[in-house]
């Protein structure tokens, strides 16, 4: 027996109902491949081996776990045939019986057999993540892909194969004249000869790998690095919320904001749900499920609390779990257990009017169109206070689906991470497929409430992660390996190592997650490409969508989900929103699908979105990269950044100032960027002098550091390293202050001037380099570029 929640005319109509032609059913086949696919899929597929890595860890609970998933090797490929069963809205999801565990089956890396063609806006058929998803109807178009333009800025290779590299597996992205269809990512396997420079490998991979957004390279046999964690690192958990992850509203959150309104009317405060195992209590779940055994007293006489938590699916690790369960009813359910019918009714449509009050006022900040042309202080004032309305919660239920939450240990993490995937399976290792369907259920249908963890860990000041080049790593065999991503991030061949250490850009990042751990659909908004290494535990399933297929997903995403999007160029928030993929491509986008297992990586190309699942307790590693073909790209995608008002995590004039005192650059590099350096100059001479004009006379240089060292490969100036108050832009040259301590770009102060908000004889002009600064930094680069010429042509002629 499961408990129900509250029933849908019980709580009135629904602010975001699923679509009449989706229900539960749907979903659910949907997702769930069918055996009769997976044959045909895989009938003409030829065996390939790929060897599962044996991970090694520091000592403790989380660090064992992390291997126990990554020597399992399976004898045959089992087609799935456990199957869910049809839950209908508003009641709580029965548990899964876990069958074997296959997530750790080789992938199929010869041609498979094209399947059956689907016909146009028809359901979407998925197959075994370990076989291809490419459709018949789509053929394979890879054949005379020519090599990439880009060139390796700093390799000093005599001769350089630009020869593409083939793919492992047979797959092709849709046309934008094929059906819309999900198929499966690109997966690549470099020789040892191949894997000897990444940024190299990666640059041969692109023709053919970008189209798809995301590629899996699977290393060879021979690449096993440690990875160095220690259970008692602490971070910042970030609290996801798996039902609110589509719409925010839904069975599950309408009853829990009842219930708090309730108890506010009581003096009776809960800022959270309270927790057992580390994990939050479903509150309407336990409401319901004490009413089908027969109410509180029922419960308390007859004591069923341990059918009560076995019910709710409540780990017996969690400690305490019936003692528990028995005080939060009593403190914060009882008090809602003694409203009549016709009182919680009234309560129901109370918070319902409140829900379509707060969304009407999101709808209206996301139609609001961002004009930094036409900012001032005043209107600046008036939507700071709008957007300081719009963060506040109406009766706890907040419109972010991913909330800070509490600092812990990796220990606690991982206890709560086993406890979770006990909660929703009983087989502790499912196969990836049951926990795919199960996490998408959940985002669409929204009956259950289901909060997981998440984190995200600078790798560089403990030395987590891939290890640390330096004495500290003297011993590893992988300090100094060109893929450990603590290395790679110093490429040559990456224009971004000449900014040095980046908190979040060129130091990678350690993550951590569990079952259910999501990263929202995303795009970087620099384009920055990026890479993700899985160390060790369960796999990941990633999904993306290229370039190409952006406006389809713009124009899908705003008709689903029109609160979420901003009307501005970069209009889709992190931390947003995940969409299942048969809904993006009912709606004309095509995108790809790949599971990624430990020891692989996963690349992801400019301008792709992404999003991923964790199905299980996961540790992974990522940095971003850029090739110098970027550098094409960049002007265009900071001045969107400028134009959405959006912060960067650095600037393009920081990035140019440094590729223009870094020795270590190459002359290409040099001559690509000089225009873009040019263009800088000259907009920041007529800044200067129309604030000149405007009678801004007083200025001041930032000093340099007492007894600072410049590198040969850093910019010899402090930067000014602020922030526009207006626009958020990264201010690294000059900036303009006033004597109340607004800061701003040199442009949002002359708007300021002209009309008025401001007074020259408040300001000041705050400056890192002089106009002669940049002259001679121009001047030095065009003959360096010279000499480079005439280097080449002596040579020649020789």
């Amino acid at each position: 027996m499961h408990a129900t929640l509250v029933t849908k005319a019980q709580m009135g109509s629904n602010s975001k109902p699923l679509p009449e032609s989706m229900n539960v059913a749907d979903i659910v086949k949907t997702l769930i491949p069918s055996s009769q696919t997976i044959t045909s899929a895989l009938a003409s597929g030829a065996k390939s081996t790929a060897e599962d890595d044996s991970k090694k860890g520091d000592k403790g609970s989380a660090v064992r776990q992390m291997s126990s998933s990554d020597g399992a090797t399976a004898n045959a490929d089992k087609s799935s045939s456990s199957s869910l069963k049809n839950v209908p809205i508003g009641t709580v999801q029965p548990r899964f019986k876990g069958g074997a565990d296959t997530s750790n089956l080789p992938s199929t890396s010869a041609a498979a057999a094209n399947a059956s063609s689907t016909a146009a806006g028809g359901p979407l058929v998925r197959v075994n993540s370990n076989s291809s998803l490419f459709s018949g109807s789509a053929k394979s178009r890879m054949g005379g892909a020519g090599p990439g333009p880009s060139t390796h800025g700093g390799a000093n290779k005599k001769f350089k194969d630009d020869t593409p590299i083939k793919m492992s597996n047979n797959t092709a992205f849709p046309r934008h004249d094929d059906p819309t269809q999900m198929v499966e990512a690109p997966i690549f396997r470099p020789t040892e000869k191949e894997f000897a420079d990444p940024i190299d490998f990666i640059e041969r991979i692109t023709p053919i790998a970008a189209r798809f957004g995301i590629c899996k390279i699977i290393p060879p046999a021979t690449f096993k690095p440690e990875c160095r964690i220690s259970d008692e690192m602490r971070f910042t958990a970030y609290n996801q919320y798996v039902h609110k992850m589509l719409h925010r509203w839904g069975p599950s959150a309408k009853e829990l904001s009842a219930i708090k309104k309730y108890l506010a009317t009581q003096s009776i405060v809960m800022n959270h749900p309270p927790w057992i195992g580390g994990m939050e209590v479903d509150l309407p779940r336990l409401y319901h499920t004490v009413q089908e055994l027969g109410g509180l007293k029922e419960v308390i006489e007859k004591k069923k609390w341990a059918r009560v938590a076995e019910e709710m699916c409540i780990p017996k690790l969690a400690q305490d779990r019936m003692t528990k369960l028995d005080d939060i009813y009593c403190k914060y359910l009882l008090p809602y257990d003694t409203l009549s019918p016709a009182e919680r009714q009234k309560l129901f449509d109370e918070v319902e009017a409140d829900w379509a009050k707060r969304e009407a006022r999101a709808r209206r900040n996301a139609d609001r169109f961002v004009n930094t042309e036409s900012v001032s202080n005043e209107e600046d004032d008036v939507s700071s206070e709008d957007d300081e309305e719009s963060e506040e919660e109406v009766d706890g239920v907040s419109m972010e689906c991913i909330v800070k939450g509490r600092s812990m240990p990796l220990s606690q993490f991982y206890r709560i991470a086993r406890n979770t995937m006990a909660l929703w399976f009983k087989n502790t290792e499912p196969i990836v497929n049951e926990v795919e369907a199960e996490f998408w259920r959940h985002v669409a249908v929204r009956d259950s409430h289901v909060c997981v963890h998440s984190g995200s860990i600078d790798s560089s000041g403990w030395g987590y992660g891939f290890p640390s080049p330096g004495p500290k790593s003297k011993g590893s065999n992988y300090a100094r390996h060109p893929w450990n991503l603590k290395v790679l991030t110093n490429n040559p061949g990456s224009v971004l190592r000449s900014l040095g250490p980046v908190m979040g850009v060129t130091v990678p990042t350690l993550h951590v997650g569990m079952l259910f751990s999501a990263c929202c659909w995303y795009r970087d908004p620099h384009g920055l490409s990026w890479i993700e290494y899985l160390h060790t535990g369960a796999s990941k399933l990633w999904y993306g969508i290229p370039d190409d297929q952006s406006a389809n997903f713009r124009a899908a995403l705003t008709s689903l989900i029109p609160t979420h999007c901003q009307n501005k160029t970069i209009w889709l928030p992190c931390d947003t929103v995940m969409v299942p993929p048969h809904m993006l491509t009912d709606r004309g986008v095509s995108l790809c699908r790949i599971e990624q297992k430990p020891g692989e990586f996963i690349v992801v190309f400019p301008r792709a979105y992404t999003s991923s699942l964790a199905t299980g307790y996961v540790v992974s590693e990522s940095v971003y990269f850029a090739t110098t073909s970027w550098l094409d790209l960049a002007k265009d995608d900071f001045r969107d950044i400028h134009d959405s008002c959006e912060p960067a995590m650095f600037s393009l004039e920081q990035l140019l100032f440094a590729l223009g005192y870094d020795q270590r650059v190459t002359s290409d590099t040099l001559q690509q960027m000089l225009p873009m350096l040019q263009e800088v100059y000259e907009k920041e001479l007529a800044a200067r002098e129309q604030l000149k004009a405007a009678g801004v006379t007083s200025t001041e240089k930032v000093p340099n550091e007492k007894g600072a060292k410049a590198k040969k490969q850093q910019p010899p100036h402090k930067s000014i390293e602020s922030e526009c108050d207006l626009c958020r832009a990264n201010l690294y040259i000059s900036m303009v202050k006033t004597e109340e301590g607004n800061v701003y770009c040199l442009q949002h102060a002359l708007k300021n001037l002209n009309n008025g908000n401001i007074q020259a004889k408040q300001c000041k002009l705050i400056y890192a380099y002089n106009v002669e600064d940049i002259e001679c930094l121009i001047k030095n680069l065009k003959d360096k570029i010279q000499q480079k010429r005439h280097a080449v042509a002596g040579k020649k002629s020789k």
